[in-house]
């Protein structure tokens, strides 16, 4: 397998999963300008060292190589010691319109999410970004609050690799689905878990710090973030999807790009 140089800008950081080789890893994806988006998995986020720990919208230059069962296109296994950050975080910008981060993500926007399904059963797309046309909610589904043993098993092992001490990743009592229909004229509407760290996050940060416990309250908070901020009429909304290895016709909502709308292109 040969090895590429790759420089991107980080749009995507997921939720982590337990994982056999290095314990556990995210799947990160950036904006290549030549080759559009990437994939690089599996990353150790919390266990890179500080030096090597990204932020969203932060340029990454790193060596990589094609996996080899992976075989989704632009799909990589980073070289983690390659690791090198291009500067600060792009900001939103002097006026918050992210125009400078729009340079990046905007020329490899697709029409719909039923159009990356109908690419990705022609020539095997993988990622992608589109405008959903009513985002209709944020639902919650409950699951097992403690890890299975062999999730466990894969969490508590030990990395001779990484020196970087973490806890014990927590498992997150809920998933999260987003709602929504695109603007294919034939959508029938789509729900799509997010995977998005900042989902996770949130919870744990925010919502579970307040003292929120009841199922209603947690998901009343989610909407609120995900739904009514996020999605608000006052944001033109993107969202960043992304399919699974094993099941390469399902997409889940991997971020979500959320500039104001951009009022003077609405007048002109």
């Amino acid at each position: 397998m040969g090895i590429v140089n790759l420089e991107l800008l980080i749009v995507v950081n997921s939720y982590p999963n337990p994982s056999q080789a290095l314990g556990e890893a995210t799947c990160v994806v950036g904006i290549c300008k030549e080759r559009g988006f990437v994939r690089l998995y599996p990353v150790p986020f919390r266990k890179l060292e500080d030096a090597k720990q990204f932020s969203k919208y932060q340029v990454m230059r790193l060596q990589a190589q094609e996996p080899r069962t992976d075989k989704r296109p632009n799909t990589f296994r980073p070289i983690l010691d390659s690791i090198e950050l291009v500067g600060d975080p792009i900001p939103t910008g002097k006026d918050r319109n992210w125009a400078a981060r729009k340079e990046w993500v905007m020329p490899w926007c697709s029409e719909s999410m039923c159009e990356i399904q109908r690419r990705q059963k022609k020539d095997g797309t993988s990622m992608g970004l589109f405008k959903p046309a009513e985002v209709l909610d944020v639902t919650q589904a409950e699951q097992a609050e403690d890890w299975d043993p062999a999730a466990l098993a894969k969490l508590e092992q030990t990395d001779f690799f990484m020196t970087k001490e973490n806890t014990l990743l927590e498992k997150l009592p809920y998933k999260w689905r987003y709602a929504y229909r695109c603007s294919d004229p034939d959508c029938t509407g789509h729900e799509q878990q997010i995977i998005d760290w900042e989902a996770g996050a949130f919870y744990r940060n925010v919502i579970r710090r307040s003292g929120a416990t009841d199922p209603d309250a947690v998901r009343e908070g989610m909407r609120r973030r995900f739904l009514e901020t996020l999605c608000g009429t006052d944001r033109d909304t993107h969202f960043f999807t992304g399919n699974m290895a094993a099941h390469q016709g399902s997409f889940l909502i991997l971020g979500v790009f959320w500039p104001p709308v951009d009022l003077q292109g609405r007048l002109f």
